[in-house]
């Protein structure tokens, strides 16, 4: 009835952890039971009996056989706790839950009737009642509210021994406190209860779920690696043909002569040779960057020289669309030491700017690509077109991966959106910065990277 709510698989493991817990405690109760029963129970009704302070009635045999029937009884049921105690909460079972719950009330019982039926109750059989309450509450309860509970109530112990008068006072006090004990803790005790069953499911129930989440988010982790590493691994066989048919493109644009007819269909294999690299570097820096940290290969290099290279290799893209590729370099870039990059990685930056600006540009427009040096700010990249410009949207969703903006090819080129994503990542990498200047649609676009 407790798990009611939850599910049919799970309601069976929970109750068996419950079962389990209470189980343990029983047998806690157990074992202090027993021997406090022994020696602030049977030993004092033996000793008033031997030396004549107690007389043979009723109520003495009554009390008498209590802490008898304590002793006793808990003493089997400490033996029964560890001769059936289970071997794990998985094989703990409803029958661990009753015999918990069923010494624990019994216990209570033998509580009440003690408070209540001795007449003549002494320090040592009052510190007796109230440490069994101190115990049988903690069975329930965090150990600090049972000791509270169990001071609060010796101090109303020793008020009462205090108190000038016949004995009766001290008999109702006993009994008063004997009364609030079995109240306290029976409301106490089921309330606790009951909080500990909602706590203990609610938290049961995170657990199942964070448990599906993890298991979930593995198998979503598993199938992004083995989608990142397939993506990569054709990637990675496409670039070494790509790379051959492009070096065969430009050996046979350079050998024919210009008269040929064949020369146009040579620069458009090229051409398109030269966008696919591109973006087969872009679909492995991706993956490698999902699946482990990219590494910088630093060496000296020269900065502006790469930029021209970069340049060179677009003309023939850009001359398809009538584009005219400007290159300059400042003298204290010429003049600078070299830079401090990672070659490979620096081109894949710049190839991505200098052909996104010549694959948004229209025709018969401009596209240059300049270097600059600083003593202060390092070297300074800017690739600045004539294109169809930026919006305000354009500019937050820019560097983002897989972004469509509202730019599009002017000569039907495809567009991954990931050119933008790997160079800001590249960037990030090298230390530096990369930014965007544009005045709106229509106006242009320019993109600045500074290394130091």
């Amino acid at each position: 009835m407790l798990f009611e709510d939850a599910p049919a698989e799970r309601a069976r493991e929970w109750a068996s952890g419950l079962a389990y817990a209470n189980w343990q405690r029983a047998t806690v109760l157990a074992a202090v039971t027993a021997p406090v029963a022994v020696v602030f129970g049977l030993l004092p009704d033996l000793a008033l009996w031997q030396r004549g302070w107690a007389q043979i009635s009723p109520a003495f045999l009554f009390i008498a056989g209590l802490h008898a029937t304590l002793a006793v009884g808990s003493a089997v049921a400490l033996v029964l706790f560890r001769r059936f105690r289970p071997a794990g909460e998985s094989t703990a079972r409803a029958v661990h839950q009753r015999g918990a719950m069923l010494y624990a009330a019994a216990v209570l019982v033998a509580m009440t009737l003690h408070g209540l039926c001795e007449l003549r109750l002494t320090g040592t059989n009052s510190g007796y009642m109230l440490g069994l309450a101190a115990v049988g509450l903690a069975f329930y309860l965090p150990w600090r509210l049972g000791a509270a509970f169990f001071g609060g109530s010796l101090a109303l112990l020793a008020v009462g021994l205090g108190w000038d008068g016949s004995l009766a006072p001290l008999v109702g006090l006993h009994a008063v406190t004997a009364l609030c004990a079995t109240v306290v803790f029976w409301f106490g005790a089921r309330c606790a209860y009951a909080l500990k069953v909602e706590r203990f499911l609610q938290q049961a129930l995170l657990e199942e779920q964070a448990r599906q989440l993890t298991e979930a988010n593995a198998e979503l982790t598993q199938a992004h690696r083995f989608k990142t590493e397939l993506l990569g691994l054709a990637a990675h066989d496409l670039r070494d043909p790509l790379h051959t048919i492009a070096l065969s493109a430009q050996t046979l644009r350079d050998e024919l002569p210009k008269s040929d007819p064949g020369l146009p269909l040579v620069a458009g294999i090229l051409d398109s040779a030269r966008r696919m690299e591109t973006l087969v570097a872009n679909l492995l820096t991706d993956a490698e960057s999902a699946t482990r940290e990219i590494t910088l290969v630093r060496v000296p290099t020269d900065l502006p020289r790469l930029v021209l290279e970069v340049a060179d290799a677009y003309r023939p893209m850009a001359a398809a669309k009538r584009v005219a590729l400007h290159f300059s370099a400042d003298e204290s870039a010429l003049r600078a030491p070299p830079a401090s990059v990672d070659p490979t990685r620096f081109r894949q930056i710049v190839e991505n700017l200098v052909g996104n600006a010549v694959k948004y540009s229209p025709v018969a427009r401009n596209v240059w690509a300049s270097v600059s040096h600083s003593p202060d700010a390092g070297y300074r990249v800017v690739v600045r077109d004539e294109g169809q410009g930026l919006t305000a949207e354009d500019k937050a969703r820019l560097f983002g991966k897989f972004q469509q903006l509202s730019a599009r090819p002017t000569a039907g080129e495809v567009s991954t959106g990931l050119g933008l994503a790997i160079v800001k990542r590249l960037v990030d990498l090298h230390g530096g910065r990369v930014w965007a200047e544009s005045e709106g649609r229509g106006h242009g676009t320019q993109f600045i990277v500074t290394i130091p």
